[in-house]
């Protein structure tokens, strides 16, 4: 299912029996508090890609792209960033690759927030490159609905932080705990950022401004039943985003 574990004759052969949607989720490699991995956004964006792909059926998920936009995390090691016209240059590539292998749709998501709006911005100009392409580009590149999504088991549970964002808190942490157990340091797990802002304050002033650990919100009651109850919110926000895509079109 994964592109980059297949070989080159499983990749056409699967093509060739009619897996031509491709799964691209863009990610990051930033800083997620003092006990996640800073390469959280990309692990769990390749397991969105899969249960996508899983729920779509005859798809396949293309590498997550990395790095991402995070300069709002730059104030803290660990963060690589870059441009959003790089991210959007980077996406225009895999377009490209996708076609060359005989793909003729792609789903263009991100697992990371600070992708979102560069990407929405460039819709018009990647779509463009995709006719060109025959591709058909289905973008689910709404941030509040991903947030929505993030935050929906929690919320069911009472567990809801009400804040703006998440980073490294109760769903990220419960996400890697279903995902990465061995990667996740509970015993340094602390809350972070539990003040008031905006989410647009947060991407303009930088989450340095607003934590000083990297932490927006407490990740302590984080389990990983809860990670796999976040997990299926998204793949189903996602599988709901590419059928409103898909009936408008």
């Amino acid at each position: 299912m994964f592109l980059a574990s297949m070989s080159s004759r499983e990749i056409a052969d699967r093509v060739a029996a009619g897996a031509t949607t491709a799964v691209l989720v863009a990610g990051s490699i930033e800083q997620h508090g003092p006990h996640l991995p800073c390469d959280a956004d990309a692990t769990y964006g390749a397991e969105m890609g899969r249960r996508l792909a899983e729920a779509l059926g005859s798809a396949l998920v293309a590498p997550v792209v990395t790095p991402g936009c995070s300069d709002h995390h730059v104030g803290f090691a660990g963060t690589f960033t870059i441009t959003p016209e790089l991210l959007v240059a980077l996406v225009e590539a895999r377009l490209r690759d996708l076609s060359r292998m005989g793909f003729r749709e792609v789903v263009l998501t991100s697992s990371h927030g600070g992708n979102f709006r560069p990407l929405q911005a460039a819709l018009p100009q990647l779509s463009a490159l995709a006719d060109g392409l025959r591709l058909r580009l289905t973008p689910v590149l709404v941030l509040e609905d991903f947030i929505a999504a993030l935050v929906r088991a929690p919320r069911a549970r009472g567990l809801d932080q009400k804040l703006p964002a998440v980073q490294a808190d109760l769903v990220e942490t419960s996400i890697m705990l279903r995902l990465r157990p061995d990667q996740v340091r509970m015993d340094l797990a602390e809350p972070g950022g539990l003040t008031d802002f905006t989410l647009d304050e947060l991407l303009e002033r930088g989450l340095a401004a607003v934590t000083h650990n990297g932490v927006v919100g407490d990740p302590r009651a984080a389990t990983a039943e809860l990670g796999e109850a976040i997990l299926n919110d998204l793949r189903d926000y996602l599988v709901s985003g590419v059928n409103q895509w898909r009936q408008s079109a």
